[in-house]
């Protein structure tokens, strides 16, 4: 992967959309699965999304936070850029093409892929309702 033809940012940037994209996927089927069974219809989906997405928004925001300048980096007890990505990260970073894949280390962080997610799921709620008129 170190002899790919795209640049890193370029890379980094599409492995962001495909995490968020593949999280917003995600968290639409667990919602159809919830919802749908029990009858609320894809208004529950919907309202699912949109309280998911912020819910995510709020949790990347709080992830991006910089570090006090107090602190020392051997105070440091989390590094989200360690080894242990989950299988929900291993299966976004492999489904693009290997061309433009990037290894886990030179990934944007946890909280920036989350904060992108995070809109890529509150734009699917809006798409709901706003283009395909669920609920209004």
């Amino acid at each position: 992967m170190t002899d790919a033809h795209a640049p890193l940012w370029l890379r980094r940037g599409i492995d962001g959309v495909a995490y968020a994209v593949a999280l917003a996927a995600a968290l639409t089927v667990v919602g159809a699965a919830v919802c749908l069974p029990f009858s609320w219809g894809w208004v529950g989906v919907k309202y699912w999304l949109f309280i998911v997405g912020i819910l995510l928004f709020g949790l990347g925001t709080f992830m991006l936070r910089p570090k006090a300048g107090w602190k020392d980096d051997d105070d440091d007890i989390v590094d989200d850029q360690g080894d242990d990505e989950s299988r929900f990260e291993r299966a976004t970073r492999r489904a693009v093409p290997d061309s433009v894949a990037v290894r886990s280390e030179e990934r944007w962080s946890a909280g920036a892929r989350l904060f992108l997610g995070s809109l890529a799921v509150l734009l699917t709620s809006m798409l709901m309702e706003f283009v395909f008129g669920v609920g209004v």
